[in-house]
């Protein structure tokens, strides 16, 4: 499968592919945990009606994760690794594969990939917007201590009502400045 080329940044180009059946392929690629994407593009048109999907695997090679896929109507992708955080700790050897097979096909697959990338992100979503109701309560709750008075004669301690209009005008203007300054409270 001479077809194909695969680029990781900061190597040579590698084409090495070794044919396992006449529609699949697969290429060994030393130290892949320390490589964050690859490049993979064709050098000579597929038979119509056919792209080639593109999977990774890391030793022991027992899973092969779908990337993406390349065609003749987009003969080259660049696709991101995403390692197990264990993964990174360690210098693993993995395996792409190419598997050639009919547009209709990977078109599924592309959709399928699409709509597990929205679940997480819908999932990182709401994540976020937990940590930053956490993260604005605090400090609200911090802030609004801080402005806390004793009143002579009157059992407890007293925020004045205009505490809370200073803290959201300068919540707002933090926001306007810098977005995620948020991310930076504790």
């Amino acid at each position: 499968m001479s077809l194909f080329n695969v680029v990781i940044p900061g190597r040579p180009v590698q084409n090495a592919f070794q044919q396992l059946t006449p529609d699949r392929a697969i290429m060994p690629i030393e130290s892949i945990s320390t490589a964050q994407h690859v490049c993979v593009f064709l050098t000579g048109p597929l038979a119509e009606g056919f792209g080639a999907s593109v999977y990774m695997s890391l030793y022991p090679f027992s899973t092969w994760s779908y990337l993406g896929a390349i065609s003749n109507e987009k003969p080259s992708a660049l696709f991101r690794f995403r390692w197990p955080q264990d993964a990174l700790d360690r210098d693993l050897a993995g395996q792409l594969g190419i598997s050639i097979e009919p547009l209709p096909t990977i078109a599924e697959k592309e959709a399928q990939k699409l709509a597990e990338r929205r679940d997480v992100l819908g999932q990182q979503g709401n994540e976020m917007v937990n940590t930053l109701g956490r993260k604005m309560t605090t400090n609200l709750s911090n802030y609004m201590t801080s402005c806390a008075q004793q009143i002579p004669g009157i059992p407890g301690q007293w925020v004045p009502a205009q505490a809370l209009d200073r803290w959201l005008s300068s919540f707002n203007e933090r926001i306007r400045t810098n977005p995620n300054f948020w991310s930076d409270l504790q």
